[in-house]
């Protein structure tokens, strides 16, 4: 077992020399300590931590694949989207995610209050 006050320091020094490794730039470690310091907060606010790893993992490959949906269909409005049963079955779940989760977390409440 490796005591905290050595542990920690160590694992940051190590993180700071691999930034500043993949292109022997500064800026790499403050863009590094930047997202070590935003996922403490929300850590600290209860927000998911791989909710946002997963948004920033899969942010690039949405907008490159926006665009090219974009360029096939030769509209700049949102609409191509609902032109396919398949984008509405979807696109229905998602609301029905949505909606589902407003009800129980409503739900949750009321029967709290009734206690």
């Amino acid at each position: 077992n490796v005591s905290t006050k050595i542990l920690a320091p160590s694992l940051i020094f190590l993180c700071i020399v691999g930034a500043f490794a993949v292109r022997s730039a500064p800026f790499d470690v403050w863009i590094m300590l930047a997202f070590g310091v935003m996922g403490w907060f929300m850590r600290r606010s209860g927000y998911s931590l791989a909710a946002a790893v997963l948004g920033v993992v899969l942010g690039a490959i949405a907008d490159n694949e926006l665009i090219r949906t974009y360029t096939i269909f030769g509209s700049d409005t949102p609409f191509c989207f609902f032109n396919r049963p398949l984008s509405l079955v979807i696109l229905g779940f998602i609301l029905l995610g949505f909606v589902h989760r407003e009800y129980t977390k409503r739900k949750a409440n009321k029967s709290k209050e009734a206690m």
